[in-house]
């Protein structure tokens, strides 16, 4: 029997490595039909003495070499194929380490492979950097910083003295006694009221007011921040690829997405300041003319390819 085994079993086997049996392959295919044949019932082309091996199989022990598991280098080809075709590609990185974020290099090498000129950087949270972090990182910007922030914290304390002052306007406090409430007359209370009621109007007017402008110099100090870091990054990108194909014609975007959703629902008057310093608007903008571009191409070849045709029957 275990002759008829061993006729039935193609031969081919190759010596052991490190003590284990086994056979090797070059490639996927061959290695994809000795599997077939191990797994399979024998078909009519097959050897009249040839029979199905699986019944005497207990277990098959598959192993890939590095070079077929290299999951990133079939992905990295499926991706290559699939760039040629477009007309920019973009790669997200966020903004506190895209000048060293490999992925970042590896698309640009995939775009030089790739012959692709139209190559562009999206940088993420551009909002992230913090003043101390802004105070520490860039001294010449330090003044300032410094000023913006100590125009905030006046504005603060104000709004908390003038809250301060809103609560000390309690009604309870200005209740009558009784003794008075005998003397004067309905009027004379509704009065009193009115005017705490006027007071109080004239206070949140004030505190509107004061909120407001902390608000404005926060936004000038978050700008001011936001604006210096992406000139900076976008600098610092500019020089590492300026040798790349892409170099010439980079385009670097700074985005927020967390600045653009908190005010996107706002009024246009106060959310469009905001949506501005998120980069969002600037890169829809771009896309928009990609395709635009896209659609000019495309009408100018049809009436050039129109124009020919007139020509030549003419």
């Amino acid at each position: 029997m275990m002759g008829w085994v061993g006729d039935i079993v193609p031969q081919g086997r190759q010596p052991a490595r490190s003590g284990v049996d086994g056979e090797y392959f070059n490639n996927i295919a061959q290695c994809s039909i000795r599997l077939m044949n191990l797994t399979s019932e024998a078909t009519e082309t097959d050897s009249a003495r040839a029979g199905s091996v699986w019944p005497f199989i207990r277990k098959i022990m598959f192993v890939f070499t590095f070079a077929v598991l290299d999951l990133n280098s079939a992905r990295q080809n499926v991706t290559e194929r699939y760039v040629r075709n477009c007309h920019q590609v973009f790669v997200a990185s966020y903004i506190g380490r895209a000048t060293t974020d490999v992925r970042v290099r590896e698309v640009f090498e995939l775009a030089r492979r790739a012959n692709l000129s139209n190559v562009g950087i999206i940088c993420t949270k551009s909002d992230a950097i913090r003043s101390d972090e802004a105070r520490r990182d860039w001294p010449r910007e330090i003044d300032r910083i410094i000023t913006i922030e100590e125009v905030i914290e006046s504005d603060s304390q104000d709004i908390a003295s003038l809250r301060g002052e809103i609560e000390d306007l309690d009604p309870d406090d200005a209740a009558l006694s009784a003794e008075e409430e005998r003397e004067l007359n309905d009027l004379y209370r509704k009065l009193r009221r009115a005017e705490y009621v006027f007071q109080l109007i004239q206070g949140s007017a004030a505190y509107i007011m004061l909120r407001r402008s902390r608000a404005r110099h926060r936004f000038e100090l978050q700008q001011h921040i936001i604006t210096i870091g992406n000139c900076k990054i976008s600098d610092q990108l500019q020089r590492r690829y300026r040798n790349h194909p892409a170099g010439g014609s980079l385009k670097v975007f700074c985005v927020s997405n967390t600045t653009y959703w908190g005010k996107r629902d706002e009024h246009s008057g106060e959310a469009l300041p905001f949506l501005h310093l998120s980069g969002i608007l600037d890169l829809r903008r771009y896309c928009i003319s990609i395709i635009a571009e896209s659609h000019l191409r495309a009408t100018k070849k049809y009436y050039q390819g129109r124009n020919s045709g007139i020509h030549s029957t003419s």
